[in-house]
């Protein structure tokens, strides 16, 4: 679980769940670091990943952790992290205020 903060404000709450059968020596050290590092040196890579992103109400814990203001509805971003076999073995969430949400995406073909 991860927080960022713009100008001191908490913006997004951010929870990421791997599968302990792809994953199992991953720790809190390597949480509180860098776990794509750490996934990119087990050679572990996504094949696919997909994403969902919708508005959401907002929920008790979205009160506690965000600097949620007036808002009634944050933004939902889930991202679904595939390997190559089909298997999801990474599941996103972050929930992030409506006014700091802004969608960009490059595609390069």
């Amino acid at each position: 679980e991860r927080i960022e903060k713009i100008s001191g404000k908490r913006i997004a709450l951010k929870k990421d769940y791997y599968l302990k059968e792809v994953v199992p020596k991953l720790t809190e050290e390597i949480c509180r670091g860098s776990i794509r590092e750490y996934l990119k040196n087990e050679g572990i890579q996504s094949s696919i990943i997909k994403r969902k992103i919708t508005v959401s109400p907002i929920t008790r814990e979205d009160k506690i952790q965000l600097d949620i203001g007036e808002d009634k509805e944050v933004v939902l971003l889930q991202s679904y992290y595939y390997l190559e076999s089909g298997i999801v073995f990474h599941y996103s969430e972050t929930r992030c205020r409506l006014r700091n949400f802004q969608f960009m995406e490059y595609i390069q073909r």
